[in-house]
C-alpha cells in the first residue's frame, strides 16, 4: 500500500520543519510538500495532489478558515486543524470543524520540547482522515441572485 500523501500548511517556519520530520517517523505517510498560507496551500493541492491537509488556522495572508472554505467546496480533501491551546484559538478551532474539518490537534505552547508528545496523535489522526471516505457536506442550499438553487454534489455542482 503507498503511503498516505500528506500536505502541511503553517506559516511558522518551525512547524513546517517539525511537523514533517514528525510524520515521516511513520513510514505509511509521506509529506509531499509544505506551505505558508492559504494561497500556497491551495496551489500546491493542485500540483501535488495530497491525501490529507494538515492546517494552521492563525495566517497571514489567506487564513486557514478561508482556505477550509476552499478546499471544502473545490476538493473535499480530510483535513486535520494544527491549533493553539488558547480560547481564541479554541473557537476558530470549532468554526473549523463546523466548515468540514476532519480532526484537529492541539499546537502546545512550548511547541520544541512537547512536539513529541502529540506526534502519535497526529499520525493517527492522519490516517484516520486518510481512511475515510471523504468530506460530507449536509444539505447545504445557495441561492443564485436568479433564485435558483445549488446542491453541491461531490465534484460538480448541478443546476435544479
Amino acid at each position: 500500500m503507498s503511503p498516505v500523501r500528506v500536505l502541511v500548511v503553517d506559516d511558522s517556519a518551525l512547524m513546517r520543519k517539525l511537523i514533517p520530520q514528525i510524520l515521516q517517523t511513520d513510514s505509511s505517510i509521506e509529506v509531499v510538500g509544505t506551505a505558508m498560507d492559504g494561497n500556497f496551500g491551495l496551489r500546491k493541492i493542485e500540483d501535488l495532489k495530497p491525501q490529507v491537509v494538515t492546517l494552521d488556522l492563525e495566517m497571514p495572508g489567506m487564513g486557514g478558515i478561508d482556505m477550509l472554505k476552499e478546499i471544502m467546496r473545490r476538493h473535499r480533501l480530510p483535513v486535520i486543524v494544527v491549533s493553539s491551546h488558547s480560547t481564541e484559538g479554541a473557537s476558530i478551532t470549532l468554526q473549523a470543524l463546523s466548515l468540514g474539518a476532519f480532526d484537529f490537534v492541539a499546537k502546545p505552547n512550548d511547541v520544541s520540547a512537547r512536539m513529541p508528545q502529540i506526534a502519535a496523535e497526529l499520525i493517527g489522526k492522519i490516517k484516520a482522515a486518510a481512511q475515510s471516505r471523504g468530506v460530507t457536506v449536509r444539505q447545504v442550499g445557495v441561492t443564485q441572485r436568479s433564485g435558483k438553487k445549488l446542491r453541491l454534489m461531490p465534484k460538480k455542482i448541478r443546476q435544479e
